[in-house]
């Protein structure tokens, strides 16, 4: 039986008033975290430097356990496994888009592995107001963590150059067979794309069975990333772990 049309009426404005302080309340917490934003980010930022902040070990140790580093409100820094991990295809179901494709093919830019690695963390940091927009995890303090684990050999950098200038790169983290796409920054068109493509064959070559990008966002999703159940993220991982790959 249908319900009478002034109780669905009444239904519907109840909704509307629900949503209505939703949207309020959401908004009002975003004016406060702005408000507050002077006072707790430097806060934040004393302590986490006061207890030492992220380290290389650790990192590996998260990385291995499934959690990747995020940023939360004011900077705060958390280990974060999410319930739905983004992947990228890197076995016969790889896929290029048609543009870093023919790039490539062309030569129009040059590849290099790990000569500017410094440079790469840098960019990846800065670029296009990374370090101050939103909630930036590529903090200094982390900066140096991927330098360590890049003397280490743990962390690799894609460089995409055009004329001699870096105008593109791609920074993560290789264990065995797993390999962490952390980040990707482009100075020009398409460097980002050419620099993803780039890696991606050179990950199949090697014998790498896991690319986690953490979530689908409009470049990796061109190239076929998709999330898949926490449950089948870590049976991957553990099994991408025990393979004998290496980056370089």
């Amino acid at each position: 039986m249908s319900r009478p049309a002034a109780l669905r009426r009444r239904d519907g404005a109840l909704w509307d008033v629900a949503r209505g302080a939703k949207r309020s309340a959401v908004q009002t917490m975003g004016r406060a975290e702005v408000l507050a934003d002077p006072v707790m980010r430097p806060a934040i930022t004393a302590v986490r430097r006061y207890r030492g902040g992220p380290t290389a070990d650790g990192l590996i140790e998260h990385l291995q356990a499934g959690r990747h580093l995020t940023a939360r409100r004011w900077g705060r820094l958390v280990w974060w496994e999410p319930r739905r991990r983004a992947v990228i295809p890197i076995d016969e179901r790889r896929y290029v888009p048609k543009t870093p494709a023919r790039l490539l093919r062309q030569g129009r830019f040059d590849i290099t592995v790990d000569r500017a690695f410094s440079d790469v963390v840098h960019h990846c940091a800065t670029v296009q107001g990374r370090a101050t927009r939103g909630h930036p995890w590529l903090v200094p303090e982390v900066q140096d963590v991927y330098r360590e684990l890049h003397e280490r050999g743990y962390a690799h950098s894609v460089e995409v150059w055009r004329d001699g200038q870096l105008v593109g790169g791609e920074l993560g983290v290789s264990i065995g067979g797993f390999y962490s796409g952390d980040s990707v920054f482009f100075l020009e068109s398409n460097a980002g794309k050419v620099a993803l493509a780039w890696l991606t064959g050179h990950l199949q070559e090697r014998g790498f069975l896991l690319l986690d990008t953490l979530m689908v966002t409009s470049l990796s999703k061109q190239f076929g990333a998709h999330h898949i159940p926490r449950a089948e993220y870590r049976r991957r991982l553990r099994v991408a772990l025990d393979a004998d790959a290496t980056f370089t």
